[in-house]
């Protein structure tokens, strides 16, 4: 008998399906991302990264053992999971040497961050959150993107973009969270009090947040914050993820959550 799971893992491989072989526009793109995040606890669209006694995960082309071993990556490595074959191995994306790569592990070699504790918002409106925890907060706001206030920088008008108007660069940045057309919101701060030390996180590149999707985990043992968002504006789906270990930002990482 299909579980919960499976149903929906079946229900999100078929939009997938249909996207690729359609075409299919803004809206649909972000019912995609909103299916995958509604089962993302089950199933995919987690990060986490490797943690394996031996020290580090052989990553394979296939799931299961008999899968070729196409690349290694050693404990503390930060990957994306995408989807499991069921119960045992997991598809994931990640980088190395500034490029993208894909794969499958198993599963017992990773640690999600989702099994941290997680801290919820206690002020939650449409354009802030705030977040506390002992004599730490985590305050986010998201503000209207004002184009006159930015530089702004086109794609050339050829063959590909005929009208000259696809959107590639805001002040100096590749974009995150639109495909090709104006944001329209930006985060406005994101600052985090934590061990007396308080610091604003890095947001360049990073448009329309979306607060609802939004999360904050904590592990206690090593005084570890992970702050994850999945960000789109209907098009342009983006995850990200922040690292803050004693009060000290130890890692971004931008990536596609499907």
């Amino acid at each position: 008998m299909e579980t919960f799971c499976d149903i929906i893992s079946n229900a999100s491989a078929l939009f997938k399906h249909y996207y690729i072989n359609c075409q299919l526009q803004s809206s649909m793109k972000f019912i995609l991302i909103l299916l995958s995040l509604f089962v993302g606890d089950c199933c995919f669209g987690q990060f986490a990264y490797i943690k394996d006694t031996d020290g580090y995960v052989n990553v394979r082309d296939s799931s299961g053992r008999q899968g070729k071993v196409t690349d290694t990556l050693h404990n503390g490595h930060w990957v994306y999971a995408l989807e499991t074959d069921g119960e045992q191995w997991v598809a994931i994306d990640y980088e190395k040497k500034g490029e993208t790569h894909g794969g499958y592990v198993h599963i017992s070699r990773i640690q999600f961050i989702k099994n941290y504790n997680r801290i919820a918002a206690i002020k939650t409106l449409r354009t802030s959150l705030l977040f506390k925890w002992e004599t730490n907060y985590l305050s986010i706001s998201k503000i209207p993107f004002d184009y006159k206030k930015h530089e702004l920088k086109y794609a050339k008008n050829d063959s590909l973009n005929p009208t000259g108007n696809f959107l590639i660069g805001i002040d100096g940045h590749a974009i995150w969270g639109t495909d090709g057309n104006m944001p329209n919101f930006q985060y406005g701060k994101i600052e985090l009090k934590m061990d007396e030390k308080t610091i604003e996180l890095p947001m360049k590149g990073l448009y329309d947040p979306n607060l609802d999707f939004t999360e904050l985990n904590y592990d206690t043992t090593s005084n570890t914050i992970y702050i994850s968002a999945t960000n789109s504006d209907g098009a342009g789906g983006y995850a990200v993820l922040w690292v803050v270990r004693n009060g000290t930002l130890i890692k971004q990482w931008v990536t596609i959550p499907f």
